[in-house]
């Protein structure tokens, strides 16, 4: 119980442990995945708020549940907690219920749906997590500093696009992230802020992930607060499953 409690703890935005500001960006970009990736699992309560750029809001709470490598399940309940929405990311599926109706999609176009982002390649877990997708420096283009402490770095996308992550180098933490396509128009754009760090218990080290998320597509834009980590807690198949059987079958 012990390490339970540990591993849920917070603690206050600090400098990267063992960063240093002529750190290697490259291994920081890896970082992400290497502490997702050493999870069982992670639950927290979020607060919502989506805006599809026509003047419609909705603010919301919810709960994201995430089972590494590719299981994430989020639930947004409106006023008075009545059920708005529950979305199963399972691999490149998207699972749902929404107003007593089951669908499924392709991850991206899942979220394109409901969020009006077209996420492009990018891993919709890392995006909705606030952690970076790992990836490779673009070979065409140096590592910019527009300011002493600040550093944007260009990753090279899969589609044929591109990457511009903002650093600040004073505390090893990506503070922006924008995603350009082959032609060099802006896809979408996330905001990282407020940097956790939990404790991951043993060997196992400390992960890193922002309390607010926003992200600003073309059309849609999203944004998540998150409060309330809860570590390695050994969470049932029926937690990421239960309504959305139907639209697994």
């Amino acid at each position: 119980m012990a390490a339970l409690l540990a591993a849920c703890t917070a603690l206050p935005p600090q400098p990267r442990i063992g960063w240093q500001s002529s750190g290697d960006v490259e291994n920081l970009v890896l970082a992400d995945r290497a502490g997702l990736m050493a999870l069982q699992d992670l639950t927290a309560e979020v607060s919502i708020e989506l805006s599809d750029g026509e003047d419609n809001r909705l603010s919301a709470t919810g709960s994201v549940l995430f089972r590494p490598p590719d299981l994430l399940r989020l639930d947004v309940r409106g006023s008075l907690f009545q059920h708005v929405l529950t979305a199963v990311l399972y691999g490149d599926s998207l699972f749902s219920l929404s107003q007593g109706e089951h669908r499924r999609f392709s991850a991206r176009r899942g979220l394109q749906t409901y969020l009006n982002i077209d996420i492009a390649d990018y891993d919709p877990r890392f995006l909705l997590l606030g952690a970076v997708q790992p990836g490779t420096l673009d070979p065409d283009r140096e590592v910019e500093y527009p300011r002493g402490d600040r550093a944007i770095v260009y990753l090279a996308d899969a589609a044929g696009g591109q990457r511009a992550l903002r650093i600040n180098l004073y505390r090893g933490f990506v503070e922006s992230e924008e995603l350009f396509d082959a032609y060099g128009e802006l896809q979408w754009r996330r905001l990282l802020r407020a940097y956790r760090r939990l404790e991951l218990g043993g060997s196992r080290g400390v992960l890193y992930l922002p309390a607010q998320v926003e992200i600003r597509g073309r059309r849609g834009k999203i944004k998540l607060g998150y409060r309330n980590w809860k570590l390695n807690r050994e969470l049932p198949d029926a937690a990421f499953t239960q309504g959305v059987e139907a639209a697994r079958r």
